[in-house]
């Protein structure tokens, strides 16, 4: 869905999403990147459907990959899990 529309904004966004698209194809740019200054460049020139092209973009892109999420899970032994990262050896120095 968000690629009919993205396709429909990016016709009526004119020749410059176009040539947005292909300068970022040609620099081997990431899609996120060349869609952001896509939106970016549509939001200065007042071009709405550029714009609008641009964050359908960015959204299309998020979607397929995410970003990277960590999770700490703290040891089960209630010992461990409370001496944090330093030992007690390196808590005492002082720079």
């Amino acid at each position: 869905m968000l690629d009919i529309l993205k396709g429909v904004a990016n016709l009526l966004g004119g020749p410059m999403a176009a040539v947005t698209d292909l300068a970022g194809d040609a620099l081997g740019l990431p899609p996120v990147l060349t869609n952001s200054i896509k939106t970016a460049a549509g939001v200065m020139t007042g071009n709405v459907m550029m714009a609008a092209s641009g964050a359908l973009g960015v959204a299309d892109e998020l979607k397929k990959n995410p970003s990277a999420k960590t999770e700490y899970c703290a040891p089960r032994d209630a010992a461990k899990a409370g001496a944090g990262y330093a030992g007690a050896s390196l808590a005492l120095i002082h720079i």
